[in-house]
């Protein structure tokens, strides 16, 4: 109700009534018989002042027009308020299915547009997607033109939301912002500056979706690395299936959550994970990720333990090659030694060497730190489980400028990676044979992020990619909530009702005029 306050026009019903109830006031004349009156009329003139109308019809009409006039006005739509932005969802999450079945996100979205449309036809819409993230329709009067573009939009792919928040938001940085109306089951339009509207969708079924899919070549172990990401609320395991360009390798049971897989692919170049089972939306049941195929790596290893575990391990890995003395290489080593001169290297690994050496401010050597935390984000120690690490003794060192404290104990950090000397340095406070990590899996995985780290080329073993993935908040299942719109037709426009009105008073007039 956009004039609530035309409803006190409905005080001017007591006076039409009161009108209609009324006596008229009798007037004395003077006759010269009243004996013809008296044969005329032989019932009693009554003395009270009110009586039941004698054209009830009339007075319902008149009543009527009133009540269409004042709820038509209650209704019009209030000047500078009625241009809007329909913010649709087009991603890929929009054509899951909801509980009935019987309808998916995108078929329901488009009613509750149809049924919006059809209740304001006076007012001026604009039309934004967000796959991809473009604004459709400037703001117009033809509401058929959105509506045809709106069922145009086919929904693929992931949303790209942020994007599309930006096209509302320079809409609602106008002297008149216009009113949004989100039509989605997960953005949140919180902050731009527009007056907010959500739509309701209704919830949809059951639905498992794979989030993040990420194959790394053979490391030192001889097997790939398969990041695998699986989010939803299918009560009991979701079965994965992994197969290399249509191969089958392997079906795993996930519970959800992410999982890392070390399997022996064959050779080939795409891997391939198919959810198997029916679940709500069938757009997030499958995705592929190329083998991320490694650069070669020339290492210089300077120990003083050439039969131990490091220089074991990077002899095994099969992207490696070990360099001469005194060459440029990509990886530096330096296990307890610190050569000199110092060979050309992008990036440098020191293990156990005094921080002194290295031109680190350090602290004091203890013995068996216990460690607090260790960045388990950064690329080189993903995947390294240091729970539980026993160390003898270490280098305690300041984290420098522009460093980061990768390993920290009670007593400070153990290791650090940082800018030196024109080079990228990871430094670590304990030798290999002053813990037990070369007897973990870990020590593999270090390894492993360290040829990485130094591939030539721009690297990032972080992170796992998910490109063409939805995200988990579009494969949840679950809607922000909303409260609704009006369905078509549910009420009248108010130029019907102004319409009807007229039409009252019309019949009131025929009425009047057709009375003897």
């Amino acid at each position: 109700m956009t004039h609530p306050e035309a409803l006190a026009l409905v005080v001017l019903a007591v006076p039409v009534v009161l009108a209609y109830l009324l006596r008229r006031r009798l007037q004395r004349r003077v006759v010269s018989s009243v004996l013809l009156y008296r044969a005329l009329s032989r019932e009693r003139v009554a003395s009270r002042r009110l009586e039941w109308p004698r054209h009830l019809l009339s007075l319902l009409a008149i009543l009527g027009a009133l009540a269409a006039v004042v709820v038509a006005l209650s209704r019009r739509p209030e000047a500078g308020s009625t241009t809007w932005a329909v913010l649709l969802d087009s991603s890929a999450s929009m054509g899951a299915l909801l509980e009935s079945g019987e309808q998916t996100r995108m078929e329901a979205a488009l009613d509750e547009l149809e049924g919006f449309l059809r209740s304001r036809p006076e007012d001026r819409v604009a039309l934004i997607s967000t796959s991809p993230a473009r604004l459709q329709v400037g703001a117009t009067g033809d509401p058929a033109q959105v509506l045809a573009v709106a069922r145009a939009l086919v929904p693929a792919g992931p949303g790209e939301n942020e994007l599309a928040l930006q096209v509302v938001s320079s809409l609602c940085e106008r002297a008149e912002p216009p009113t949004l109306l989100v039509l989605s089951h997960d953005i949140d339009p919180t902050g731009l500056g527009c007056p907010v509207h959500r739509g309701r969708l209704g919830p949809v079924g059951v639905n498992v979706g794979i989030t993040a899919l990420l194959v790394r070549e053979a490391d030192a172990l001889g097997l790939a690395e398969i990041y695998l990401a699986v989010e939803g609320d299918r009560p009991g395991p979701a079965r994965v299936e992994l197969s290399v360009d249509g191969e089958v390798v392997q079906t795993v049971t996930m519970a959800g959550g992410e999982r890392l897989l070390q399997l022996a692919l064959p050779e080939g170049e795409v891997v391939s994970a198919r959810l198997l089972g029916r679940d709500a939306l069938a757009a997030d049941d499958r995705a592929e990720a190329s083998i991320r195929r490694g650069q070669r790596v020339r290492v210089a290893l300077f120990t003083d333990r050439p039969d131990g575990f490091l220089a074991s391990a990077l002899g095994a890995h099969p992207r490696v090659d070990r360099a001469e003395s005194g060459t440029e290489v990509d990886l530096l080593v330096l296990d307890g030694v610190v050569p000199e001169p110092m060979p050309t290297a992008r990036r440098v690994v020191a293990l156990g060497i005094d921080p002194t050496a290295l031109g680190l401010s350090p602290g004091p050597r203890v013995r068996r730190p216990e460690v607090s935390r260790w960045e388990g984000e950064d690329p080189l120690l993903r995947y390294v489980d240091l729970e539980g690490l026993h160390i003898e003794r270490s280098w305690v060192v300041s984290e420098p400028s522009g460093g980061l404290a990768l390993v920290v104990s009670g007593a400070g950090p153990l290791s650090v990676r940082a800018p030196w000397r024109g080079r990228e340095l990871a430094y670590f406070g304990f030798g290999t044979h002053e813990s037990d990590l070369g007897l973990s899996i870990a020590f593999a995985h270090l390894v492993a992020n360290l040829v990485e780290w130094a591939a030539p080329g721009p690297v990032d073993p972080g992170a796992p990619s998910s490109d063409g993935l939805l995200s988990p908040d579009e494969t949840s299942p679950e809607e922000l909530p909303g409260a609704g719109l009006p369905a078509a037709g549910a009420q009248l426009g108010w130029w019907s009702l102004a319409l009807v009105a007229l039409v009252l008073l019309v019949a009131e007039w025929v009425l009047r005029w057709r009375e003897p």
